[in-house]
Order: structure tokens, then C-alpha cells, then sequence
């Protein structure tokens, strides 16, 4: 047996409203359709949204370990980002002049 699904009342931004508008329009989908199929396709981040509210309410000084942890993820994936990016300039580059290939021009032996 279907459940009857929850109503509620909304004003959405200018920007949301086109979206939504456009989607109509291309599909033909009511506009509260739409809506409901976006918070649909959105409810695992709302999801961990609240598992993250939820942990900073009962544990403020886990919630802090835990951005300390990512900022730290972050930084080390950006390090490595940089050092990535400078091995591939390196390589295209003899000390900071485009590498020449197939050998000296211009000279005979």
C-alpha cells in the first residue's frame, strides 16, 4: 500500500524557480514533481548533513577532530596536486625553457 506523501509550502530563490521552470518545460513534469524528485535525489546529503549536525551537538570536540582530519586530507591531496603538476612541467622543460627535441640545431660535428 502507497503512503500518502507530506505536503509543505515553500518560497524558492529566483534561481531554484528557473531551474525548475526549465524542467517543466523540457519534461512536461508537474513543478511540484520536479521538486520532490530533486529533495529525492539530494536526501543522502541531507542524510549526512545530519550525522554531521548530530555529532557536533553531542561531541563538539569529536566534530573538531574530524574537520582537523579533513582539512589535513585536504592539504596532503593538494600537496601532492602541486608536487604532480611540477613533475609534468619538469618534464615538458630544461630549466625552465620548452625542451628542444631531437638534438642540437643548427650545428654540424
Amino acid at each position: 500500500m502507497r503512503t500518502r506523501r507530506k505536503r509543505v509550502q515553500v518560497a524558492l530563490s529566483d534561481e531554484v524557480w528557473a531551474l525548475v521552470e526549465e524542467v517543466h518545460t523540457l519534461t512536461g513534469t508537474s513543478r511540484s514533481a520536479v521538486i520532490a524528485e530533486m529533495l529525492d535525489m539530494i536526501t543522502p546529503v541531507i542524510q549526512s548533513q545530519i550525522g554531521a549536525l548530530r555529532v557536533l551537538h553531542e561531541s563538539p570536540r569529536e566534530a573538531q577532530r574530524i574537520l582537523q582530519d579533513f582539512a589535513n586530507e585536504s592539504v596532503s591531496k593538494l600537496g601532492q596536486a602541486q608536487l604532480d603538476l611540477d613533475a609534468a612541467i619538469d618534464a615538458r622543460t630544461v630549466k625552465g625553457r620548452r625542451a628542444k627535441t631531437g638534438g642540437i640545431r643548427g650545428r654540424t660535428p
